[in-house]
């Protein structure tokens, strides 16, 4: 075996891996061009302005709540390479007509609904993406290189998104959003051209082939998420980081850009700094986890990740919030690889789709109604103050942000006091 292979675990491991980073890097263009299209041209100025940001959330991540538990169920039947390429060629031709709406310059409204419209498209189809890639990813992945291999899968997500999220607002402040657009359409097609070169992939069992009814297998994907304790601590962990992801989700660009009064540029940088901070987590990862245990690490970085949003909270210049969202990528790098371990090794065969369809829509739900709520209190409150003739108090968006903060802390706390008494209960 050649030295690629082995520090990539396998050849297919390694398209995968591309992969991943290829289609990853499309979805952070576009998200990054997105916020800084809204806040500095489209709705710049707009009371509403907290409204439309969190509607471009929503479109992103209600079908992982509405789509993502079925998804699942067909993914464990369908032939998940297959179910990849056409995921990524459908999602590369919604950006197509969007980049002609852009180019004919419409109203606020036309362009608006648009990208609500392919945002929404784009959530869709990764909700079949993405479990197809986690049970091919579980039958390519020895389990002794589990731990390694979530901690390049991570390395590659946050490594795209480090470039993603400062060149989005960059290619918009200099030469608007098509070619941000067009890099995004882009980025689809080669990951599906990428996905055609695996070969000779392990065939991925039906772990219940005598269930033939869609709703017996949705429940028992259901019932075998939350009868394995493994999964379910995960489960909880993702659903507290919802909720802390969907009110940063809400006010993360606004406290930025009207909080701390950065710039476009300055934005880009410290969006990219969570990223770099990601790539060093990712690194890091592996000997943490290997001496000190997935299970016993995911917890307490749910709570490290609430103690750092206090200290971005409270900061008010461009340097230490840099540092600090350089720090958050690092524990949340952790956080993120921890998961792949205890997933792969506590799903049962056959399962990976339903159980990716559990996980996924507690973190769309949990973020959904975090977003909903903290944007409607900030819509509610803005519309107060513009009625009386002033504007928004910035220091809002600071207390939005630590409130998050303190549902990761008690929870991942809770977490972390339950799985030592677990252990200990389990010890002769």
């Amino acid at each position: 075996m050649t030295g690629t292979p082995r520090f990539l675990v396998s050849r297919n491991f390694a398209l995968l891996w591309v992969a991943q980073a290829t289609s990853s890097f499309g979805e952070f263009v576009l998200g990054a061009t997105v916020t800084v299209w809204l806040v500095l041209d489209l709705a710049n100025g707009d009371p509403l302005l907290p409204t439309y940001i969190a509607a471009v959330v929503i479109a992103a991540s209600a079908p992982r709540l509405l789509v993502a538990p079925f998804a699942g169920v067909w993914v464990d039947r369908w032939q998940a390479k297959r179910t990849m390429i056409g995921a990524d060629v459908m999602r590369a031709a919604l950006v197509a007509p969007v980049i002609v709406v852009a180019a004919i310059t419409p109203g606020k409204e036309l362009m608006i609904g648009s990208l609500l419209g392919l945002l929404v498209g784009i959530s869709v189809l990764s909700q079949f993406f993405n479990p197809a890639r986690a049970a091919l990813m579980q039958v390519v992945i020895p389990a002794s290189r589990r731990v390694d291999a979530s901690s390049k899968s991570m390395f590659a997500g946050l490594g795209v998104a480090a470039i993603a999220a400062a060149l989005g607002p960059t290619l918009f402040a200099l030469y608007g959003a098509i070619p941000a657009l067009t890099i995004t359409m882009l980025s689809f097609l080669v990951s599906a051209l990428v996905i055609t070169q695996t070969r000779k992939l392990a065939a991925i069992p039906i772990s219940d082939p005598e269930i033939t009814s869609f709703w017996s297998r949705f429940r028992r994907g259901l019932a075998t998420a939350w009868r394995v304790h493994s999964v379910r601590l995960v489960i909880i962990g993702v659903g507290l980081y919802g909720v802390s992801l969907g009110i940063n989700n809400a006010v993360l660009a606004l406290f930025a850009l009207e909080t701390l009064h950065l710039s476009a540029a300055q934005y880009g940088i410290v969006a990219a700094a969570f990223s770099v901070g990601g790539l060093i987590g990712a690194v890091l990862a592996t000997p943490l986890l290997s001496r000190v245990g997935s299970e016993r690490l995911f917890p307490a970085a749910i709570v490290l990740l609430g103690l750092s949003y206090f200290g971005y909270a409270l900061t008010r210049n461009f340097w230490p919030a840099s540092a600090l969202m350089l720090l958050l990528g690092v524990i949340f790098a952790i956080y993120v690889v921890a998961q792949g371990p205890i997933l792969q090794a506590a799903t049962p065969p056959g399962f990976m789709g339903r159980i990716t369809a559990v996980s996924v829509p507690i973190l769309g739900l949990s973020s959904t109604l975090a977003t909903v709520i903290t944007s409607q209190l900030l819509a509610w409150a803005s519309l107060r103050a513009s009625a009386a003739g002033v504007t928004l108090d910035p220091q809002a968006y600071a207390v939005a942000i630590a409130v998050g903060a303190a549902v990761l802390c008690v929870g991942g706390a809770a977490m972390a006091v339950g799985s030592r008494r677990r252990l200990r209960e389990s010890r002769p």
